[in-house]
């Protein structure tokens, strides 16, 4: 199912590990054929991404390197094995910290990663570090974290909202791919979206490979509040209230006043100075008290 994403936030009142991607419109039979609406989209199971930076004495650098040049015929598994063997001191370290702090559920791999930012107490450059993942629902470990066997922590209290946009590869608004979802029951509903789905893996989601699809039309809405000052504690009051509504507005583009007057994008009357405003407070002179009056 193609979706596309225009924004995505998480909310800090739900489950943690739950990831919500909002406001995302997809092309979805309706009975007037072939339209837009909004949608929401609920990704659970979301992993923690943390990297613990081995001591030098963990992964015999050198002893790695001549195994894995080109010229060794060592696999790709029995490096791996390899690798496995070697970080079991820093395995046990790490998995006795994430014990302390009640995390049961865990898995750790070494792999090759390149650093390049500020930190001078991390080596530069590409080396095998340990990766360590696991449920967003448990709490995170200390960023300052040392331990006998590695030298720093990185990623703990990355947001589940970044690990998703990174692993995912998403770089802004753009179409989706869902290979997997299930409609969200009527009583769990999260959000105002005309539909809700939710999707348990979120290797599940993908950029979409497609050419064909479109940047859909978005619906914008103008509200116009008109005030008075309340006497009596001098506070705003609202009194009136006013909206505009573009059902198919094309936020990838400027207004063009000449080639957009058609109804499908605009009312019949689109200069700002001739809408037709719905007023929910009338008639204002009877409303509206005379001053010195208590409302």
């Amino acid at each position: 199912m193609p979706v596309k994403r225009n924004y995505a936030f998480e909310r800090l009142d739900i489950p943690s590990g739950e990831q919500y991607v909002l406001k995302i419109n997809y092309p979805f039979k309706v009975k007037a054929g072939s339209g837009y609406h909004s949608c929401c989209i609920i990704v659970k199971n979301m992993q923690r991404c943390v990297y613990a930076i081995p001591k030098d004495s963990v992964f015999d650098s050198i002893n790695i390197a001549g195994r894995n040049s080109p010229k060794s015929q060592m696999s790709e598994s029995t490096l791996g094995g390899t690798l496995q063997d070697m970080a079991s001191e820093l395995k046990n370290e790490i998995a006795q910290q994430l014990l302390n702090i009640n995390v049961s559920t865990y898995s750790m791999m070494p792999v090759k990663r390149n650093y390049a930012f500020e930190r001078s107490d991390i080596p530069s450059g590409e080396q095998y570090v340990l990766k360590i993942n696991y449920p967003f629902k448990d709490p995170p470990l200390p960023a300052d974290l040392r331990g006998k066997k590695f030298l720093a922590l990185l990623g703990t209290h990355t947001s589940s909202l970044e690990l998703f946009i990174i692993k995912r590869k998403i770089k802004g608004p753009s179409w989706l791919s869902i290979s997997k979802f299930m409609i969200c029951p009527a009583g769990q509903r999260v959000s105002w979206c005309k539909f809700e789905i939710i999707v348990d893996c979120p290797k599940d989601i993908r950029i979409s490979t497609s050419k064909t699809l479109l940047d859909p039309p978005v619906v914008v809405t103008a509200i116009n509040l008109e005030t008075v000052i309340k006497e009596k504690n001098n506070g705003n009051e609202i009194v009136t209230a006013s909206i505009v509504c573009c059902h198919k507005a094309k936020v990838w583009k400027c207004f063009d006043k000449q080639a957009d007057k058609s109804k499908e994008f605009f009312p019949p009357v689109y200069l700002l100075a001739r809408f037709k405003l719905v007023i929910f407070v009338l008639p204002w002179q009877g409303f509206v008290p005379q001053s010195g009056q208590d409302w």
